[in-house]
């Protein structure tokens, strides 16, 4: 019998986004979709697929709420200008379990595919990022969990 205990948490996971080894923001909420490009093979004489080959793989991330801190990263002269970020694909992006301080999940060599802000009056601004990752890796804490 398995007990709660045993599980862990997703709803006490943090999102940071970093450029190399340094945080240059964060995300409140994130959505991740993985697309294995899974399709049917047929022989021929067969109107019944013989196989699933999965013949591709694509990894979008949706962002909300996003925090950027890129007032660091001009100052070092990592990049010249805020929108060098945009041009860059080598952020990741890593999921951490507040609770154990452990990096769960790492979407690495990720690019910036949309950017939304929403700013109303008398309330604060929020943004949100879709991005696409190259590839996504798992810790082994996430695997000893499973």
């Amino acid at each position: 019998m398995a007990l709660l205990a045993t599980y862990r948490a997703e709803t006490g996971a943090g999102v940071i986004i970093k450029m190399d080894v340094k945080q240059i923001g964060y995300a409140s909420g994130m959505s991740v979709q993985e697309d294995y490009g899974a399709d049917q093979v047929y022989v021929v004489s067969s109107i019944m697929p013989q196989d699933n080959e999965n013949n591709k793989f694509s990894c979008r991330i949706n962002l909300d709420k996003v925090e950027m801190r890129l007032d660091e990263l001009l100052v070092n002269d990592v990049i010249k200008i805020a929108e060098d970020v945009l041009d860059r694909a080598d952020f990741n992006i890593e999921v951490i379990d507040l609770a154990s301080g452990a990096t769960t999940v790492v979407y690495a060599g990720c690019c910036l595919a949309s950017r939304n802000h929403n700013i109303r009056a008398n309330q604060i601004s929020s943004g949100s990022m879709g991005l696409i990752a190259l590839d996504t890796v798992a810790t082994v804490a996430t695997v000893a969990s499973v």
